[in-house]
């Protein structure tokens, strides 16, 4: 990357660019060299700023652009935060864009740890079936009922909700800290997650709007010894 320039280059510059002739002085304490010298100082900053531009490339580090990122994203959203800081904000851009397909384990295990989530999912709470449980298995399910056939004969017992039943298990407290590079004035010197009374309510927002729509999710939060 070519080096940066201040406004003494750009002064400079412009006074080897002038026409030869007593009236253009070179002297550097002149009147001349002073308005040359404003001058590059404004093609300095839009120097700096073209260069920043480089950055915003990135949202990890935009600024000027994030509200462009978001726009696209459709940012915030529902399971965003309330006067969420910037560095927050990079990191919901960061994870829609990286957000891989699919609604399994995985998937969610790598999302949610874009926003410094650490979660154990738990699946496996089924029913319990004739000739396939034992004696002292769990009954996990409620039966919703009989459906009975025109006759009044039952033709189906059926089950809903534990068969498609998953859980969330978040096992840490987290801590955001002020990054310099990366946070601006007004941000939190600590932000502590979740909320006083324990529960993470972004967390679950993001779950419930990306879970197979036919399954339930149980949320535990069981923090371990570096939450």
């Amino acid at each position: 990357m070519a080096s940066r320039h201040d406004a003494r280059d750009f002064q400079l510059m412009f006074m080897r660019l002038q026409p030869p002739g007593r009236a253009w002085t070179r002297r550097l304490d002149s009147n001349l060299a002073k308005l040359w010298l404003a001058d590059g100082d404004g093609l300095a900053r839009i120097e700096e700023m073209a260069y920043g531009l480089i950055r915003e490339a990135n949202p990890l580090y935009g600024v000027e652009a994030l509200e462009d990122w978001e726009r696209v994203l459709g940012l915030p959203d529902e399971c965003s935060r309330p006067g969420e800081t910037l560095d927050t904000r990079r990191e919901a851009v960061l994870a829609k864009l990286q957000r891989p397909g699919g609604q399994n384990i995985d998937f969610f295990l790598r999302f949610l740890g874009h926003f410094g989530d650490r979660i154990v999912i738990v699946e496996g709470f089924p029913p319990f079936l004739s000739d396939v449980s034992l004696a002292g298995d769990l009954t996990w399910e409620c039966p919703a009922g009989p459906m009975l056939d025109a006759g009044g004969e039952l033709f189906q017992d059926f089950y809903h909700g534990w068969a498609f039943v998953w859980k969330v298990i978040r096992t840490n407290h987290m801590v955001r800290l002020f990054r310099a590079g990366r946070s601006v004035a007004s941000d939190p010197l600590a932000l502590w997650l979740p909320n006083r009374d324990g529960e993470s309510p972004f967390l679950e927002c993001r779950v419930e709007k990306l879970k197979p729509a036919h399954t339930g999710v149980i949320f535990e939060y069981a923090y371990d010894d570096l939450g």
